[in-house]
């Protein structure tokens, strides 16, 4: 009896767990989105804007899509359970290039910048280019959704290099729970995104409205 009574307890246990830690199982599909919507952002310290005041400058410049030079593709983040241990990942199906050049050309023209695709130029560009490689595109569900964007920006005109520099944006969208959901991840990417970009708006401002 008292060993029928023990394995009862031990299968009340494990299914126990099972429940606690199962929503952990299972990858997430995440759809990338900018701007980030309204109200996802927990107020806080030291946090960025997504971009300066628009600084109406004038200034053309070309925009070249962003190269992903991440290592997984379609990776952006990881689920953990109870325990704190990696049971899933967090991926996506959008292009993470487009979704970074996308976001970069909305806020330069926030900025008063006017915008040129550089894929629909005919001749040679002339006046700034402006290009990247994206680094960092992940999510982090500790204490909250901790997202984290990095890219390299680099601005040429006629033909040199003016500005070359790595922006690395970190953001989150609310605390964590555990059944840690695809829009929570997405929103605090985009959060990142729009702080990483905040700063390159503010470079290209400082070189272009002190001319």
């Amino acid at each position: 009896m008292k060993s029928y009574s023990r394995m009862t307890h031990l299968l009340i246990m494990v299914g126990f767990f099972s429940v606690a830690t199962g929503c952990a199982f299972g990858n997430r599909h995440a759809t990338l989105v900018y701007p980030p919507e309204e109200g996802t952002k927990d107020p806080g310290p030291g946090v960025a804007e997504a971009s300066p005041a628009p600084a109406v400058t004038g200034e053309s410049i070309i925009l070249l899509q962003f190269a992903d030079k991440r290592s997984k593709e379609r990776v952006i983040g990881e689920v953990l359970n109870g325990f704190g241990m990696h049971t899933a990942d967090v991926v996506t199906e959008d292009s993470i290039a487009e979704w970074v050049t996308g976001a970069v050309e909305m806020e330069l023209r926030k900025a008063g910048y006017e915008v040129i695709d550089g894929e629909d130029l005919e001749s040679p560009a002339t006046g700034p280019v402006v290009t990247g490689e994206v680094l960092v595109v992940y999510c982090w569900p500790y204490f909250s959704y901790d997202g984290k964007v990095s890219f390299v920006a680099s601005v040429k005109e006629d033909g040199k290099e003016i500005l070359k520099k790595q922006y690395t944006g970190k953001d989150y969208a609310g605390t964590i729970n555990w059944a840690g959901t695809a829009r929570s991840y997405a929103q605090s990417l985009s959060l990142a995104l729009a702080d990483a970009i905040g700063s390159l708006v503010a470079d290209l401002n400082a070189i272009y409205l002190a001319e």
